[in-house]
């Protein structure tokens, strides 16, 4: 409108200026246009904006949401693996299940033996049919100096030279210290993962499987 018709009435009187008509149509045109897409640019801009903000601000609830769907997932397809926390979580009877299949995967010749007071079982390893040690699986609540003297009374009478006492749990300095000077070795949970640790994966596996069934 401006372009056609008010210029025209403008200038048109001018014979000079007359001749520039169409040149400043042409001008006013581009001028427009210009700021038509500018107007544009900003409009895409803010509505842009408009859509991230909308997007973070659902960001945390979608984000929860789709780690809940990966954790759920990933227990499904992936395989429980051995842990403190795991260790810690078994019950009495899967704890002895557990260090009496750790010896039948690694093919080790052995047999049990439940004696004393102690809530566990013993497990003699043997070699060349004589007990090389005497592996004590433990589920008292607190290690005792009592339940320490009949494991080393089995030892004895087993005339085994060394032992292993394995308890999930910390040990007093008295135990410890009777423990070295009787060739105990003392072990908890960390020392129990580790080794278990050693083993293939196939066999670790195997090993839970045995645990937990």
């Amino acid at each position: 409108m401006l372009s056609y018709l008010l210029i025209p009435l403008w200038l048109g009187d001018d014979i000079y200026l007359s001749l520039l008509i169409p040149h400043f149509q042409w001008l006013l045109l581009a001028l427009i246009g210009l700021c038509g897409l500018i107007a544009l640019r900003f409009y895409i801009n803010d509505k842009r904006q408009r859509r991230q903000q909308a997007h973070q601000d659902d960001a945390p609830t979608s984000d929860k949401g789709l780690k809940l769907c990966f954790s759920t997932i990933n227990q499904f397809l992936m395989p429980q693996a051995w842990s403190i926390e795991l260790l810690q979580k078994l019950t009495a009877a899967q704890f002895t299940q557990m260090c009496v299949a750790y010896y039948e995967i690694k093919g080790i010749t052995h047999s049990t033996l439940t004696l004393g007071s102690s809530e566990g079982v013993n497990i003699l390893i043997w070699q060349n049919e004589i007990v090389s040690r005497v592996i004590h699986c433990s589920n008292d609540q607190i290690v005792e100096m009592t339940a320490l003297r009949q494991f080393l009374g089995v030892m004895m009478h087993e005339r085994a030279h060394a032992g292993v006492y394995i308890h999930r749990g910390s040990f007093s300095e008295e135990v410890r210290i009777f423990a070295a000077s009787h060739h105990i070795q003392l072990r908890n949970e960390y020392a129990i993962l580790a080794k278990i640790e050693k083993l293939s994966e196939r066999r670790q596996q195997q090993l839970l499987k045995i645990t937990l069934n």
